[in-house]
C-alpha cells in the first residue's frame, strides 16, 4: 500500500502495525515505539516495521519518496486431524506457554521484531476457533501466534470442545518449535484415541515443522 503526508524536514521514528482488526477481533494500539498492545489474546496474523526516518536533507515542496517493507512478526500453528472429526466437535480451544502461570488477557508485542517480551516465563494465552464442519470433514485449523523470541520452543495444549465449550478431548505437547513467519504444522488422530507422546518434526511454511501424535 501507499501512504502520503506533509512532515517538517526533521527526523522521524516511524512504527507502523497491520493486522486483521475489527469488531470482533479489535484494533492494535501502538503505545510506543517499543510496545503495540493488542486488545484480546485473539491473535491475527500481523506485520510490523520500525524504522528511522531522515528528512532533514528534504526542502521546499519537494517530494521525498521511502520505501519501507513491512514483515510478518507472528508464526502459524496448523492443525489437522488424520480422521473425520464427530459432529459434536464444534471448537478448539489452544493453550500457549505456561498453563500453571498467570493468564494474559491481552497481548503485547515490540513492533520491532514481534516478541511478547515477558511472554513464556510468566504466563499463556489462550485462543478458541470454531471447527468448519463439511460432509466427511476433517479437521484443518489455524492459529496466528506471537512468541517470545524466535526460534523457541514452547507447551501447547490443544482442547476438543463441544457448542457449550464442554472439553471432549485434550492433548498436551511439550517443546513444540515455533519460528516467526514459520508455519508449525500438527497433524495426527484427535478424536478419542490415547496420546502416546511421540512426535516427529519436520521444517516447514518455506519448508514446514510436522509434528505427528
Amino acid at each position: 500500500g501507499e501512504i502520503e503526508c506533509i512532515l517538517r524536514s526533521e527526523k522521524y521514528h516511524l512504527v507502523a502495525v497491520a493486522h486483521k482488526g475489527n469488531n470482533s477481533y479489535g484494533n492494535a494500539t501502538i503505545v510506543s515505539p517499543y510496545r503495540v498492545e493488542l486488545p484480546s489474546t485473539s491473535i491475527q496474523e500481523t506485520f510490523s516495521v520500525v524504522k528511522e526516518l531522515d528528512l532533514t536533507s528534504a526542502s521546499g515542496t519537494g517530494t521525498t519518496d521511502v520505501e519501507i517493507q513491512i514483515n510478518r512478526v507472528t508464526s502459524l500453528l496448523q492443525i489437522k486431524s488424520t480422521e473425520k472429526q464427530p459432529s459434536e466437535a464444534s471448537k478448539i480451544r489452544l493453550t500457549i506457554g505456561d498453563a500453571s502461570k498467570s493468564a494474559y488477557t491481552t497481548c503485547f508485542f515490540n513492533p520491532s521484531n514481534g516478541f511478547m517480551s515477558n511472554f513464556g516465563t510468566d504466563g499463556f494465552y489462550t485462543m478458541t476457533k470454531s471447527i468448519v464442519h463439511f460432509a466427511d470433514s476433517y479437521t484443518d485449523c489455524m492459529f496466528d501466534l506471537l512468541l517470545p523470541t524466535s526460534p523457541c520452543t514452547m507447551p501447547v495444549k490443544i482442547e476438543i470442545l463441544d457448542a457449550n465449550d464442554v472439553v471432549l478431548d485434550s492433548y498436551e505437547i511439550d517443546n513444540v518449535s515455533f519460528q516467526t513467519n514459520r508455519r508449525t504444522v500438527a497433524t495426527g488422530s484427535m478424536y478419542g484415541v490415547t496420546w502416546n507422546g511421540c512426535l516427529q518434526f519436520n521444517i516447514g511454511w518455506d519448508t514446514e515443522w510436522n509434528i505427528t501424535f
